[in-house]
């Protein structure tokens, strides 16, 4: 019995810990940034990055930049980083929406060799523009000028 309730719980706890964070392939990517009236800035980060997280908690720091921008911004990590991205994320109180991004996303959308990689879509899921490495919210706002 008790070891029914254990595979019980651990099959939960893993089901429920999948949804936290799903993964997205490059199409269900451009579906979310499609999804959205306006431009779309996707954050390549990782967990272990201090460069990617002080992005991370600039964004989430200043929700005016995105309000005042029409701006939906995202959040994409390796599958490999998962379980720590999802405690940061719970833990820092993220209010943006992050994925599992797999493999085809770094094959197809562009050469992803560091993080952070803050990557500006358009509406119709053109890349506007992208940048390596740590970011100000100025640093931020220029790219989202036309």
């Amino acid at each position: 019995m008790r070891l029914i309730a254990l595979v019980f719980i651990t099959l939960f706890a893993f089901s429920a810990f999948a949804d936290d964070m799903p993964a997205v392939d490059l199409d269900g990517l451009l579906k979310e940034v499609r999804a959205h009236d306006a431009k779309t800035m996707v954050v390549f980060w990782a967990p272990w990055c201090p460069f990617c997280i002080r992005e991370l908690k600039i964004l989430r720091n200043n929700p005016q930049f995105a309000t005042n921008n029409n701006l939906q911004i995202i959040g994409l990590t390796k599958r490999n980083d998962r379980r720590a991205a999802v405690n940061f994320v719970k833990k820092q109180k993220m209010p943006f929406r992050f994925f599992i991004a797999e493999q085809d996303v770094y094959d197809k959308l562009q050469r992803i060799d560091a993080v952070p990689l803050t990557v500006v879509f358009s509406k119709e899921g053109k890349v506007l523009d992208y940048e390596y490495g740590k970011q100000d919210i100025e640093d931020l706002a220029l790219m989202l000028e036309d």
